[in-house]
């Protein structure tokens, strides 16, 4: 379950026997964000609630996802950060990955 729900997230959490924690950096995460947004406004993706990435909105300061990305990431890995130390994960098997190729390993190591 993705663990940034913020209403239930410490609920999720707190129950949690293993949080995997993808902690990428924007040299691996902005790609992402871009692909995946471009993608979106071109096929006309529905995310939810009928809403729609527009064209116009990849490039516009306030409303840019691209920007939002750039600028959460720092705040964003601080808040985990926070919490990997916090008795809500002490609990839980915490599996910081920092590369796709981290990711790579763990899948193959657990299949």
């Amino acid at each position: 379950m993705a663990g940034n729900y913020s209403i239930v997230a410490d609920l999720v959490q707190a129950r949690a026997a293993t949080i995997v924690w993808l902690d990428f950096d924007r040299r691996h995460t902005m790609p992402r964000v871009l692909r995946r947004s471009l993608r979106r406004s071109l096929r006309r993706e529905q995310l939810w609630n009928g809403n729609r990435e527009r064209w116009r909105d990849l490039v516009h300061p306030s409303r840019s996802i691209l920007a939002e990305a750039w600028r959460k990431a720092p705040t964003t890995r601080a808040k985990y950060e926070t919490l990997s130390q916090t008795p809500l994960w002490a609990s839980a098997e915490v599996v910081r990955l920092r590369t796709p190729s981290d990711v790579e390993r763990i899948l193959v190591a657990r299949a």
